[in-house]
């Protein structure tokens, strides 16, 4: 890192394939502690760490703003978590940690990417009204705001949201997937029905998941389709006097077209 003004952080295990608990601790957390150590030695100036909107906890229809007490719920979750606080006790480094919901865009993992192959084989359905909302962040805008973080010429708040200022609703996000695939929807499903056949699904599974390790549960996975998961990007706009502004679901569409090797 020697002559180096700035480093973006986003190297992580974000434990979706099978990584231990341990691993995902070993690199997400003593490997912040690494490169922070080395920047403080080498003497750079600005440090950015892409953080997650995970360290928030469970769903909320509330919009979470950077003084919401952080209740992490998952290890990666934690993991970022730790690294924020180490980020928040390097001396002598000015740091950001970058909060970011779902990217969005080409080779993305993860559960939206596993959303997508669902909806290819048509076992995805809205469920109730679809009106849950979440915030999602093209990977372009994530990227841009990231550099001007690491540029920026005044030292920044420790801790932003990044988002764009208006949520996708998940029938939305659903239903734009489905319309660049040219597939046709299961009818919506009730809510109450989903969370009666996620439950049987989980007490049917229980054991296999146990036994593999293998997580979230069904019932989990419909109330995160049922729940909103918000972030209030005041502080970033009152930062930097600007947002996001590409569309999430324009980011799903070329997802889908470059991954999925559409031409139409």
């Amino acid at each position: 890192m020697n002559n180096v003004a700035s480093v973006i952080h986003l190297a992580a295990d974000v434990h979706d394939a099978g990584s231990s608990a341990a691993a995902v601790q070993d690199t997400n957390v003593r490997g912040t502690d690494v490169l922070l150590r080395a920047a403080q030695f080498s003497g750079v100036g600005r440090f950015v760490f892409a953080s997650s909107a995970g360290v928030y906890g469970r769903c909320s229809d509330t919009a979470w703003v950077e003084t919401d007490r952080p209740r992490p719920e998952t290890g990666y979750a934690s993991s970022k978590r730790m690294g924020e606080e180490l980020c928040a006790a390097a001396g002598g480094l000015e740091s950001v940690s970058a909060r970011l919901p779902a990217v969005i865009g080409p080779g993305m993992r993860g559960s939206y990417r596993r959303l997508l192959d669902q909806i290819t084989r048509g076992r995805v359905s809205i469920l109730g009204k679809g009106t849950a909302s979440r915030s999602l962040i093209a990977v372009d805008d994530a990227a841009s705001f990231l550099c001007r973080f690491a540029t920026h010429p005044t030292a920044l708040p420790l801790v932003l949201n990044v988002s764009p200022v208006d949520p996708c609703a998940v029938g939305d996000i659903i239903r734009a997937a489905a319309g660049q695939f040219g597939r046709r929807l299961p009818p919506a499903a009730p809510v109450v029905v989903a969370r009666v056949a996620a439950a049987l699904l989980d007490a049917r599974s229980a054991r296999v998941r146990s036994g593999l390790g293998v997580s979230p549960p069904w019932v989990d996975l419909v109330n995160n389709m049922t729940s909103s998961a918000i972030l209030d990007s005041s502080l970033l706009y009152a930062t930097l006097g600007v947002l996001p502004t590409i569309d999430p679901l324009d980011a799903l569409r070329d997802a889908i077209r470059t991954d999925y090797s559409m031409t139409t």
